[in-house]
């Protein structure tokens, strides 16, 4: 054999030793070597719900270094107008229903062009009463032309800077009356609210910080507010079996705490409910107050009661002597005292 056939075979052998190597398992650097893993590619959808939101999608980043600023909105530009006092012919005052009373304005006037209208109302309040401004306005753009058109409008009038009382309202210049009553809207000037005395009374008015009323009682008794209540009492009498001709004394019980006027009564009566008989208890108002009467109690004297709520306060109201029809001169002038007392009390606060 020729030197290049044995190196032909020689080189052919190599390349068979070669080729069945390549599926061996790797030896030395090669085999140490950590195969790359294979790249998959996994999509996750969701599984739908029936409340399932939209997926939020992230707020671009902003670089806070150089900040964007929004674009700014312009202000509408406000349309110029002209505006000056109305031409009032008359109006009137409408009275309407609830506590306080609503008051309406109804005015009546002319335009003197024929796109003015109605664009703004004022109330001011003055020495004799309420100063109304009336005012017409139009657009600067328009081109009016002059016209006398007649107008009518209602305004609602604020009444609650004022007591009661007559008071003057002018409109634009117009004047007319405006007349507050009692009930017609809640005052607490006792001025308007306490009775007056007439010949051979007084008025008494007492006054806390949680409360104030007042009333009439004869003009020689005394009224004394004695630190637990108020107490008006007549002068002595020596002439009479009881000394005193009668008294009135009126108690605060403190908060009501939402007890009815008979319960109240039970409470402070507690020792001598079993000397009370069921005939002697009955209804009445007091100070326009739903109250419970106790007649008689027993006692060192017997005594009328009477019991009701008003606010958050209860209160009691003790007339004593209670002497029964045809007793004498005593038993009329305590009367008269009770009678006067219960039925000129007022609260003002």
């Amino acid at each position: 054999m020729s030197r290049q056939h044995i190196w032909v075979a020689l080189v052919g052998l190599a390349l068979l030793t070669l080729s069945g190597c390549a599926g061996a398992a790797p030896t030395g650097e090669a085999a140490e070597r950590p195969a790359l893993p294979q790249l998959i590619q996994i999509t996750i959808v969701p599984e739908p719900t029936a409340t399932s939101a939209p997926t939020a999608t992230a707020a671009p980043t902003i670089n806070a270094s150089t900040p964007t600023a929004a674009p700014a909105t312009p202000a509408p530009t406000p349309e110029p107008m002209a505006i000056a006092p109305a031409r009032v012919a008359s109006f009137d005052v409408v009275y309407g229903e609830g506590f306080p009373v609503p008051v309406t304005l109804v005015v009546r006037g002319e335009f003197d062009d024929d796109c003015s209208e109605v664009g703004r109302v004022t109330q001011t309040r003055t020495a004799q009463g309420l100063a109304v401004g009336v005012y017409a306005v139009h657009s600067l753009e328009q081109v009016c032309e002059a016209a006398v058109r007649p107008y009518e409008f209602e305004a609602p009038l604020d009444i609650s800077m004022l007591d009661v009382g007559e008071y003057t309202v002018t409109v634009n210049g117009v004047a007319g009356q405006l007349s507050l009553k009692l009930g017609m809207l809640e005052t607490h000037n006792p001025d308007l609210l306490c009775a007056t005395a007439a010949k051979g009374q007084k008025q008494g008015r007492f006054e806390s910080d949680e409360e104030a009323y007042c009333f009439l009682y004869p003009e020689d008794y005394t009224a004394t507010d004695t630190g637990v209540g108020v107490l008006v009492t007549a002068r002595q009498r020596s002439d009479v079996p009881v000394p005193l001709i009668g008294e009135v004394r009126i108690y605060s019980l403190g908060p009501a705490t939402e007890l009815s006027p008979r319960e109240w009564a039970e409470r402070t009566l507690a020792e001598s409910m079993d000397d009370i008989p069921a005939d002697a208890w009955s209804e009445t108002t007091f100070a326009e107050q739903p109250a419970a009467v106790v007649v008689p109690v027993p006692g060192d004297e017997p005594t009328r009661q009477v019991f009701f709520v008003h606010k958050d306060s209860a209160y009691r109201v003790v007339f004593a002597p209670h002497l029964p029809p045809g007793a004498g001169e005593q038993a009329m002038l305590a009367r008269e005292l009770f009678d006067l007392v219960g039925a000129s009390f007022v609260f003002y606060r």
